[in-house]
């Protein structure tokens, strides 16, 4: 075993210094800079000022904000050799100011006032008017003629002139947040490009807030790929609302298909396991992730499926897993058997280079008879929980 070299008090003071920079840095793309690496921002004059997107010139704008980074994870102890970066999906949101800050505070502490049912309800277009500029990136036409740095440079300079034009909007700066992390964006156009089958996931408590027109649109009319819409946890919402939203979806975008799943199984009153008219006096939280759970969603998934691809891919294999995972019962105590499927997704996930990943996107549909079937949504939507569904048991993605 090597011998420890000496860290010297200098160092340490160094270590800690260098630490605390890192907190404020940003991606370097967002900047007048050619990496992907991160760039430190330096503060002027003690602190950022209150900016009017008018103020400065456009290249300036950026690095007027603070960058703040979110689930950054140690990296004491990892392979420094290992091709993958455990970092590189942490989240880079625009920093609040002090101010800001302080007034919400205040006003955390005011009396809850209650709105009237007219507030109740709302649809898409309060939340995505049609004359916001509020797009989201998307990938820019690319060959494989291109090298794997062109590429990459092309992306960090659309990201960069898609950041600032949101950013020259009026009232830019009371946006939400939006992601910074342009490695996030490129999982989606992966995941985009490589699919033939698009399902976009929202919590149906929420789904005017997890149903972007703009992607669907891009997804039917740009890439002329099927969308399927699955509204999850509809055991969390009375049967009359799903229904109600399942309808005004199918108004809003013709033609599209629609599914409920269920966060946990419940009992239902008939026969089919896709049915949405459960007992509402059931108890909604079984033990969670039993060894075999069919909760509603998977057999109408597989029959849109079927519908879609027609005789383009086999899809027997899937029907016999659903038909397998009907058969078993849910009160099976036994340990839990090792997760092939889990092995199976970490295998070929952690066995696939960038390159791959890239030359991907070159596949014809339904290549060797098999429909690719790509996952989008938001945070907590229940992304996890309709692969559970599918597969039959919890499944564990390492990246």
């Amino acid at each position: 075993m090597p011998r420890k070299k000496p860290f010297s008090g200098k160092q340490k003071k160094l270590q800690l210094k260098d630490k605390k920079t890192r907190k404020q840095d940003g991606p370097a793309y967002l900047a007048n800079s050619d990496s992907d690496n991160e760039l430190p921002k330096l503060k002027k004059h003690g602190g950022k000022k209150s900016l009017q997107c008018g103020d400065i010139g456009r290249e300036a704008l950026l690095n007027e904000f603070d960058i703040q980074k979110i689930n950054e994870q140690p990296v004491k102890g990892v392979d420094k050799g290992s091709k993958f970066d455990i970092n590189s999906f942490k989240l880079y949101f625009f920093k609040e100011s002090e101010e800001k800050i302080h007034q919400k505070k205040k006003e955390s502490r005011l009396p809850v006032k209650l709105l009237s049912e007219k507030h109740v309800a709302y649809n898409l277009e309060d939340v995505y008017p049609p004359t916001a500029k509020l797009d989201f990136p998307k990938r820019q036409p690319w060959n494989f003629l291109l090298s794997k740095e062109q590429l990459e440079q092309q992306e960090r300079q659309y990201f960069k002139n898609y950041v600032l034009d949101i950013l020259d909007q009026p009232r830019a700066l009371d946006l939400s947040y939006f992601e910074l992390n342009l490695e996030t964006w490129r999982q989606l156009w992966r995941v985009l490009e490589i699919s033939d089958v698009l399902l976009v996931i929202a919590d149906i408590r929420y789904p005017v807030l997890h149903i972007p027109p703009s992607l669907i649109n891009h997804v039917l009319k740009e890439l002329h790929k099927q969308v399927i819409i699955i509204l999850n946890k509809v055991d969390f919402a009375p049967v009359v609302l799903a229904l109600a939203w399942k309808r005004y979806l199918h108004t809003l975008f013709p033609g599209i298909h629609v599914i409920f799943f269920t966060s946990y199984p419940r009992q239902t009153k008939g026969e089919e396991e896709n049915s949405v008219d459960f007992d509402p006096s059931a108890s909604i939280y079984r033990r969670a992730y039993k060894k075999k759970a069919v909760p509603v969603g998977p057999s109408e998934l597989l029959r849109v499926c079927k519908e879609i691809v027609q005789t383009k891919a086999d899809l027997s294999s899937w029907e016999q897993k659903i038909a397998e995972n009907k058969a078993m019962t849910m009160a099976d105590d036994d340990e839990d058997e090792p997760d092939e499927a889990s092995a199976a997704l970490d295998d070929d996930g952690l066995d696939m280079t960038e390159q791959e990943m890239y030359e991907q996107a070159a596949h014809a549909k339904y290549k060797n008879g098999i429909v690719t079937i790509g996952c989008i949504g938001y945070p907590n939507v229940g992304k996890s929980s309709v692969l559970n569904a599918l597969v039959g048991k919890k499944v564990h993605i390492k990246f």
